[in-house]
């Protein structure tokens, strides 16, 4: 009889648990239900106040060369290879050139003929056929084995005095001689920087008594030591594109 009463509470019991178990549950989706659901993952939910991109400055219009070199606008350029790589490779193209591989200054003023301006033409041709504003002039690397110095410079002079005669109202600049690299300067008998020093020395007092600017571009060309950037020439003594770049838009500065 006992036993029977015994199933029969255990009966009840789990009965109950069972029930109790079925009510929470029922509870527990009652209250979900009343929560709205978002198909939208937390991750990808955003607000009004998210950051919006900066809006991008305006770039600087790039100035052509004409404009970045305007001060040589009615120029005249004369010299030897490093002027004819200063022709081609700087940008300047607003300017005159008359210049040409082993040029020298004695042949310039015998009246030698090169290309220029889409003609074979001496400078006095080039001279007496335009009207410049500036002559910027250029030599002293293919005189640097010249026996006498004294020669060079008479002979510089007399391409000033020429160019004095048939444009008097232009600046004449006379361009220091740019050195070689340490390298190169170390090797060379003949273009070394203790030569190119001593011509540039004699350029400086040619410059002051026919009364024309002595303009030396190297600053932003050379090493601490004084001596052409290595990186700047395959061959220690001719600049490279990118250089010649720099060379004019240093000397535009300074002329």
């Amino acid at each position: 009889m006992m036993n029977k009463k015994k199933k029969s509470l255990i009966m009840a019991m789990t009965a109950i648990f069972f029930i109790a178990v079925i009510a929470i549950f029922v509870v527990y989706d009652f209250k979900t239900e009343d929560k709205p659901v978002s198909n939208i993952p937390e991750q990808d939910v955003q607000t009004n106040n998210e950051a919006k991109p900066l809006a991008q400055p305006d770039l600087p219009v790039p100035l052509d060369t004409d404009e970045e070199y305007a001060v040589f606008k009615n120029s005249l350029f004369i010299g030897d290879s490093r002027t004819e790589g200063f022709k081609l490779y700087s940008g300047v193209n607003n300017a005159i050139f008359f210049c040409a591989k082993s040029m020298t200054v004695d042949k310039i003023v015998s009246g030698e003929k090169i290309k220029a301006q889409g003609a074979e033409q001496s400078i006095y041709e080039v001279l007496d056929g335009n009207s410049f504003e500036k002559v910027y002039i250029g030599f002293g690397l293919n005189e640097l084995g010249w026996v006498h110095i004294e020669n060079f410079i008479s002979e510089y002079g007399a391409l000033i005095d020429a160019v004095k005669t048939s444009q008097p109202d232009a600046q004449i600049y006379i361009q220091a001689l740019l050195p070689v690299t340490k390298e190169r300067s170390s090797r060379d008998r003949t273009n070394n920087n203790e030569q190119i020093y001593w011509y540039n020395t004699n350029l400086v007092k040619l410059a002051q008594s026919k009364d024309v600017v002595y303009v030396n571009a190297s600053e932003p060309l050379v090493d601490e030591s004084g001596a052409l950037k290595p990186d700047s020439t395959t061959d220690g003594i001719h600049l490279n594109s990118k250089y010649c770049k720099i060379w004019a838009k240093y000397l535009a500065e300074i002329s």
